[in-house]
């Protein structure tokens, strides 16, 4: 067994890429998986509640170097009058890294002022940073639709006071949040809910708490299939599928982090669910399955041809 990646083993060097829109079908809805960008992750720094030995192996099974180049993922769902956004990535919010999904939203074809909606699994820069453009709303015609509970707790002022669970690197992120979310709050295009509710024709949310009070995913179930989105579930593949209950140290609450990845990752093995993460590798759409170690993650076959 490999406890540790060979020496020879390191990233590619990470350049910018071209435009990357990846679409697919599920069942009548047209996806498209779109790339905001990559930022590195040193899994040995954030990861909680692994011993280090473990932890190795299991980094050197995927033949991991000290850091991973983490995907920024965002959705686009095309319906037959809605056009869809699951997140929106970091836009400016960190500087140099991320904030390309403005410009492979416009290489798939769409303008932000033609997205109707916006499903925000939970209120992280990453995910709603792009939501504003040098201050000002990215998508004018959009509602915003994210959990109650993390527009309480990232939308109030008190709450940055006691963010005990923070990282140093995410000390802005109650300003950030109230940059990004508060214009929509103050023009009436947020719509919030607490309960697993159908928000759109097809598209159904649901509390998935812990990284966030307000996390959420986000189901779409067509005639021919269904797909779901899991928002921060998991950050590192190569341990958290075999080890769900280790947390990262962005999560507000670990303990039911954890629980819901555990819980949700059983579900959606049990159903064979097709899954779009947002940090898995680009363009983070596969299926989880269950087998003796734990989980694994089963990437979706890549295709590219006309349909039959």
């Amino acid at each position: 067994m490999c406890t540790s990646a060979p020496s020879f083993v390191s990233l590619p060097g990470v350049v910018r890429q071209l435009p990357q829109a990846y679409r697919f079908r599920v069942g009548s809805v047209l996806v498209t998986a779109l790339s905001d960008g990559s930022v590195p992750l040193y899994p040995k720094k954030v990861l909680k509640g692994i011993g280090e030995e473990v932890l190795e192996q299991y980094l050197g099974e995927y033949l991991f170097p000290e850091h991973i180049e983490t995907s920024i993922n965002v959705f686009l769902v095309e319906l037959k009058d809605r056009r869809v956004l699951i997140d929106v990535g970091a836009g400016e919010f960190f500087g140099e890294v991320g904030g390309r999904m403005l410009e492979n939203l416009s290489y798939a074809g769409v303008h932000p002022r033609d997205v109707t909606d916006i499903l925000v699994t939970h209120a992280h820069a990453d995910h709603a940073g792009g939501l504003v453009s040098e201050g000002e709303p990215t998508f004018p015609n959009a509602v915003v639709h994210i959990g109650q509970a993390d527009i309480d707790y990232f939308l109030d002022p008190a709450e940055s006071g006691r963010a005990g669970y923070l990282p140093e690197d995410m000390a802005d992120i109650y300003e950030q949040m109230r940059n990004a979310i508060g214009p929509y709050v103050a023009s009436g295009q947020v719509q919030t809910f607490d309960r697993e509710v159908e928000i759109l024709p097809g598209i159904t949310a649901s509390p998935c708490p812990g990284h966030t009070p307000g996390s959420a995913c986000y189901t779409i179930k067509t005639g021919g299939g269904s797909l779901v989105f899991v928002g921060d579930m998991v950050h590192v593949e190569a341990v958290q599928f075999r080890a769900p209950e280790v947390s990262i140290t962005y999560d507000v609450d670990p303990d039911r982090a954890a629980e819901t990845r555990s819980a949700m990752f059983s579900k959606l093995a049990a159903e064979g669910a097709l899954v779009a993460a947002p940090h898995l590798r680009y363009p983070g759409i596969g299926h989880i399955r269950k087998d003796s170690k734990g989980f694994s993650w089963i990437p979706m076959i890549f295709g590219d041809r006309y349909p039959g």
